[in-house]
């Protein structure tokens, strides 16, 4: 008789500076995620380590799961997004409960590819949310964007440069 494995996930992650609750309970290959007080159901297909296909509502997602050292970065059909996991010590005692943008933070590559384009150049003023930098991997180009709104204090890359998983590409102060 086969079991089926049933694994549980409860995170709190930080989402454009708010905590959220993300609840993943999965299954073989379906899936149910409880996020900002909503369920949805998902047909998950595993195609290689931290690479999924979802299913969603009739709609088709290419997935891929990047971690990294304060949470993930994921990229949803090509489009990346940054997960903090929430580190209640990084949070004073009466704070708002919003996390912030202060200290420098550095843009790692999601994943190994090639440095396509740079869009910024060292000491730009950039926005939180811009484009900085074009990484291409699998054939598919991936925008890296701004954490936040500063300078860019160091550029460790070049174009055509080669890049690995977590590499630190540059610097946001």
């Amino acid at each position: 008789m086969t079991g089926v494995l049933l694994r549980k996930f409860c995170y709190e992650i930080v989402v454009e500076g708010c905590i959220q609750k993300l609840d993943l309970e999965w299954s073989n290959e379906k899936a149910k995620v409880s996020f900002s007080g909503k369920s949805f159901q998902v047909n998950v297909g595993k195609i290689s380590e931290g690479n999924f296909s979802l299913v969603l509502n009739g709609s088709s997602y290419d997935v891929i799961v990047n971690p990294q050292p304060s949470g993930f970065q994921v990229f949803v059909n090509g489009i990346p997004f940054n997960i903090e996991l929430y580190d209640p010590r990084k949070v004073s005692l009466f704070s708002s409960g919003e996390i912030s943008d202060s200290g420098p933070k550095v843009v790692s590559s999601p994943m190994p590819g090639k440095v396509v384009k740079l869009l910024v150049s060292k000491g730009d003023t950039v926005k939180k949310g811009q484009g900085l930098i074009v990484i291409e991997a699998m054939k598919m180009q991936n925008e890296l964007k701004s954490p936040k709104a500063g300078k860019i204090n160091e550029i460790n890359v070049t174009e055509n440069q080669a890049v690995n998983n977590e590499d630190p590409l540059l610097i946001v102060e």
